[in-house]
């Protein structure tokens, strides 16, 4: 039988908790049974571009890898993002801001450039074919967008386990 955790009125199985402190003693994170936390995951097409990936929250910070493919002629252009900020997962959206590299060729060479972007995916079915939601846009004066709406095929799972 799995010890209790008992707080006023409110029991929770032992089991089916992880409590995982840090060094404030404000900073407390739950996490679900199985050691779960928030993420989104998925890909997806959205006129010329395709996203795909995964962020996930973690004790140390949201981690993933997002990468972004421009296919279009002659030359595809392909971001990839590993630093990620001001993750929120809430019910079938993620929000978060990431930073990468974007590589590709132009008629006039190679190239190459740090993006820096903001992030809205949001999973409104599943399959998420025509439902689905992304909008990427950039910080700075110039950079990598997809303007926001469905996508024309692929999904994207969006999960607030652990908050």
């Amino acid at each position: 039988m799995a010890r209790q955790l008992r707080s006023r009125r409110v029991i929770v199985p032992l089991t089916a908790l992880t409590i995982a402190l840090t060094t404030s003693a404000a900073a407390v994170q739950v996490t679900a049974a199985g050691g779960e936390k928030a993420y989104v995951t998925g890909g997806g097409n959205k006129d010329d571009w395709t996203l795909s990936g995964t962020v996930k929250d973690s004790s140390a910070g949201p981690t993933g890898h997002i990468r972004i493919v421009r296919d279009a002629e002659p030359r595809a252009t392909i971001c990839d993002y590993e630093t990620f900020t001001n993750l929120s997962i809430k019910p079938k959206v993620a929000k978060f801001d990431a930073e990468g590299t974007c590589r590709g060729e132009s008629d006039f060479g190679p190239f190459e450039f740090k993006a820096s972007n903001a992030f809205t995916i949001s999973d409104l079915s599943e399959p998420g074919d025509d439902l689905d939601v992304i909008d990427v846009n950039f910080y700075g004066q110039t950079g990598i967008a997809i303007p926001g709406g469905v996508i024309s095929d692929g999904n994207f799972d969006v999960s607030a386990r652990g908050r």
